[in-house]
């Protein structure tokens, strides 16, 4: 009993989907997700496009919630597709789908999201640094 808790925490340490689990990890946040701008956009044109799709989603406008491009999901069959996480700075949270990658590296959301998170409508695309402070979880 103990050694196959053990494979299945190795497991879960190896795997991606670790690499985005909540801790003292520090991400780069940009504010200038312009692919989640065009509401009518076809959900084809992100990374995660086919989970989206799978879910019933036709268009960018129609997933909810915040969007996010995060540089950990690198294709289609990355756990971290359409999953939530909660980004944290300075006291402020806020909650962002993952349905992109970010060739940024760390996270790209949306100006409106971005100035949630920082509380100000700072020049962008400024730069900020956030921690997954929960997540990632299914939506």
């Amino acid at each position: 009993m103990h050694f196959s808790a053990l494979v299945a925490l190795a497991a879960l340490v190896a795997s991606p989907f670790a690499l985005a689990q909540a801790s003292d990890t520090v991400y780069v946040v940009y504010g200038n997700g312009q692919q989640f701008e065009d509401p009518t956009a076809s959900v084809d044109t992100l990374t995660c496009g086919s989970v989206l799709a799978a879910e019933g989603y036709a268009q960018v406008g129609d997933i909810p919630g915040n969007l996010a491009g995060f540089a950990n999901v690198t294709n289609a069959d990355s756990p971290l597709c359409s999953q939530c996480v909660v980004l944290g700075w300075q006291g402020r949270d806020v909650t962002v789908r993952i349905v992109d990658t970010s060739s940024e590296g760390g996270f790209v959301v949306t100006e409106g999201t971005y100035e949630e998170l920082v509380g100000s409508d700072t020049v962008l695309p400024g730069i900020y640094q956030a921690r997954i402070v929960e997540g990632p979880y299914s939506c």
